[in-house]
């Protein structure tokens, strides 16, 4: 099963992306992360992502670039936990026209002004990822990882005015982009999961699970079936995914909403 989780920076993301993990064997792929180590590369994508603003978004063409690339690793085989994307509408509609498009949403709805509260006592591990909270979750031993003893670090883009400018982002362009996606979901019969805010991640966990076991059972299904139908079922498939016209005309009291979950 793959999976696309939507929410402000510091809105849970990746502790959800974490629990899955551990109890679903979907491998989390956040795209910040493999930019962030795309931009310490030497070459062409390197030299444009260290000349991006901080906290600025990437060019879509290069975020996909850099995902499809990472998708086709033999560990995303069982599925993967988009973390961060899609970002954009452009973003969005070229994956649900991709060959990863997602079995799952979820769109993990908080207020502003906490996450960003959140994010500014934030520490990771860069290497494994793991991620720390001086008030909430604060490592054993100050500025130390737990499992490794090695030195924890802030995020560049922790920052009040960088964080302040990617909820605006977020807004923007990342919220017309969840909404295609839940338009596109109910279309195809997939699973959009909206998540007020303070909602339980073993909650999430419970019903993704659910929506897991019915992916493989499909999938199992499907692997039955003869060539004729599985091409029958990819053309559908194909058609239903071009459904742009619902998600762009969607209506401004849907934007209204969804603003105000985000405490807007």
């Amino acid at each position: 099963m793959n999976l696309a989780i939507f929410g402000l920076p510091g809105a849970g993301k990746g502790t959800l992306a974490a629990l899955l993990r551990a109890q679903l064997g979907l491998l989390p792929i956040s795209t910040g992360d493999l930019l962030r180590a795309a931009g310490k590369e030497e070459g062409p994508m390197g030299d444009e992502l260290r000349k991006l603003p901080v906290g600025s978004f990437a060019p879509d063409e290069l975020v996909l670039r850099v995902l499809m690339e990472r998708a086709r690793r033999p560990d995303c085989a069982n599925g993967m936990i988009l973390d961060g994307f899609p970002r954009t509408l452009a973003q969005a509609r070229a994956l649900l026209n991709s060959d990863v498009k997602p079995d799952a949403f979820v769109f993990l709805h908080e207020q502003e002004s906490l996450v960003i509260e959140r994010a500014l006592d934030r520490l990771w591990h860069p290497a494994s990822g793991r991620v720390y909270n001086l008030k909430t979750k604060p490592p054993a031993t100050p500025g130390r990882d737990d499992e490794t003893g090695e030195p924890l670090e802030r995020r560049r883009d922790d920052q009040r005015e960088i964080l302040e400018r990617r909820c605006g982002d977020f807004r923007e362009k990342t919220l017309p982009a969840a909404l295609h996606c839940e338009e596109w979901a109910k279309q195809e019969g997939r699973l959009f999961l909206n998540a007020p805010a303070g909602a339980s991640l073993d909650a999430i966990v419970e019903r993704l699970a659910q929506a897991h076991a019915q992916s493989k059972a499909k999938k199992g299904a499907a692997g039955a079936t003869g060539a004729g139908e599985r091409l029958a079922q990819q053309r559908q498939g194909a058609t239903g995914s071009h459904g742009e016209g619902a998600s762009a005309q969607a209506s401004e009291e849907v934007l209204r909403r969804a603003r105000r979950a985000l405490g807007r």
